[in-house]
């Protein structure tokens, strides 16, 4: 470790031996490693290991708070578009009775043709709206999904399978 690269080592060893003159044999030996001053290459080398290991510390916070800000947003997302696809669902239902109320109206001679044009105009923008709502509420629950480290295969089959079926 680059902490303790200049602080002295000691070295111990034993060997054992035989031989057919000598008999046997044991040497030990001790060894003592004193580093000189190496003009502070090991404190800057331990200094700079130490700015790596803060820095790479400070990447992985950085890249924590932005997946938990990401997941946040994702999921407020996919909550508002909650609201709005009822919202959009029951505006068609509005509109469908409007349309209903107008084209009996134009029969009695009491409405024009532009008016019911115009309530058939506010129930297709009503579909619309209501089209586009369903379309963000599933594109956030991918991001969602995504963001929160749980978006499979399985997933985007799922939403082709749900699109073969509305056609």
């Amino acid at each position: 470790s680059k902490k303790y690269a200049h602080y002295p080592t000691l070295t111990a060893s034993a060997q054992y031996g035989h031989s057919s003159s000598a008999g046997d044999a044991t040497t030990y030996s001790l060894s003592l490693n004193m580093p000189f001053y190496s003009g502070g290459l090991n404190s800057s080398r331990k200094r700079q290991a130490y700015e790596q290991l803060n820095e790479a510390n400070a990447t992985v916070d950085k890249s924590k708070r932005s997946v938990i800000q990401k997941t946040r947003s994702a999921y407020l997302s996919v909550s508002t578009d909650v609201f709005k696809v009822n919202a959009r669902k029951l505006s068609i239902v509005s509109r469908q009775s409007a349309l209903t109320a107008t084209q009996a109206s134009y029969e009695v001679g009491n409405r024009n043709v532009v008016d019911v044009l115009s309530s058939q105009k506010e129930l297709y923008q009503s579909l619309r709206d209501y089209s586009n709502a369903r379309y963000d509420y599933v594109i956030d629950i991918l991001k969602l999904k995504n963001e929160s480290g749980v978006l499979s295969p399985k997933d985007i089959l799922d939403i082709s399978r749900g699109l073969v079926g509305a056609n």
